[in-house]
């Protein structure tokens, strides 16, 4: 089912600082379409613009993220503690919850400055067939 109005909010966290440590907390409000829907969300630091057509059958979907080897990393680790619910199924009206844990000095200062780009990917039986908007959020000393 192909349809325009999903979306992907930050509900805390937009900036990061990588000293003190945080979690970004992603609300995925997609509506009752999406009910009960496996998603994904995916994470990269080359921004959303161009973005990636990810193939559906005979057509595709447009995903707002430039893959990157963050997106890679990001993949590897879903269902570990610093990525919460980054995978999983939405409940009966299309939401879904999401936190990533920065745990306080573990990450690299040099990540300072660093725009992440978040978007979730949904779909049910067939696959995935639509997606969220993109959200940024920063990395600060």
């Amino acid at each position: 089912h192909y349809y325009d109005h999903h979306t992907l909010r930050i509900l805390a966290g937009d900036v990061i600082s990588l000293a003190a440590g945080g979690d970004v907390s992603l609300s995925i409000e997609a509506g009752p379409l999406s009910g009960d829907d496996l998603y994904v969300v995916l994470i990269g630091a080359s921004g959303s613009d161009p973005g990636f057509d990810l193939p559906v059958g005979s057509e595709s979907i447009h995903v707002p993220l430039n893959p990157d080897a963050l997106t890679l990393a990001g993949l590897n680790l879903l269902g570990t503690p610093m990525f919460d619910a980054f995978i999983g199924v939405t409940g009966p009206k299309g939401f879904a919850n999401a936190t990533m844990h920065f745990p306080a000095g573990v990450i690299t200062p040099s990540l300072a400055g660093v725009e992440i780009t978040a978007t979730a990917v949904l779909g049910g039986v067939t696959g995935f067939d639509y997606v969220t908007d993109a959200v940024e959020f920063s990395l600060a000393p």
